[in-house]
């Protein structure tokens, strides 16, 4: 998969960083107050994914993830 790595950074900075904070640990105040907690973004398990299986995630989310999903619709 190819993609813009500064869109994709704006993206992440407006709709990810919230709960998953600017690094990824999932420890921003809004994430680490989810049960459970946003995913850490930057340890091995999720860095290793296929892009595939991020991109799905990401496009399909989970129940936490709500309005976010619909904004990422076009992804």
């Amino acid at each position: 998969m190819k993609g813009d790595i500064g869109e994709g950074k704006m993206l992440y900075q407006r709709l990810c960083v919230t709960c998953h904070g600017p690094q990824g640990e999932g420890d921003w105040p809004f994430g680490s107050n989810l049960a459970p907690p946003a995913a850490r973004l930057n340890v091995p398990a999720t860095r290793l994914k296929p892009d595939a299986e991020l991109l799905s995630a990401i496009k399909e989310g989970n129940s936490r993830h709500g309005d976010a999903v619909n904004q990422t619709s076009t992804l």
